[in-house]
């Protein structure tokens, strides 16, 4: 896959995580491919993570069974300058709320990370008309 071999796509950990619990065919046509990992989770990283938190204290259940991967993705975004693809849609754009904190399109406004969406990415690569 281009991206990854560009370097331009990378998966943090929690988003395997979910992929594997929630998609995981989707994990196994990623895991192959080179180039996705994301450096070592650092102390300036950690810092954004708990002011985040701070920030945004329903990001995350009160009890995760499991470390949520939306607080870092917007850290891992926010540090190396990554744009995040997602599927979540704006509070704006929605019919219900939210189950759980803002989503991860209006944090990235927010806080001034750019985002998209998976079928954005694929017109702006070329793959889709």
């Amino acid at each position: 896959m281009a991206l990854a071999e560009q370097g331009r796509l990378k998966l943090i950990k929690q988003v395997k995580e979910e992929l594997k619990r929630w998609h995981p065919t989707a994990l196994s046509r990623l895991k192959p491919i080179k180039g996705t990992k994301m450096p070592r989770v650092n102390n300036e990283l950690r810092l954004r993570y708990q002011w985040l938190l701070a920030q945004y204290p329903k990001l995350i259940p009160a009890d995760p069974a499991f470390d949520p991967a939306d607080p870092w993705l917007v850290v891992s975004a926010q540090q190396y300058g990554f744009t995040i693809v997602t599927e979540e849609l704006p509070t704006s754009a929605r019919k219900t709320r939210p189950r759980h904190g803002p989503p991860i399109p209006d944090l990235c406004d927010e806080l001034a990370i750019p985002w998209t969406s998976l079928r954005a990415l694929a017109r702006a690569e070329g793959w889709l008309q």
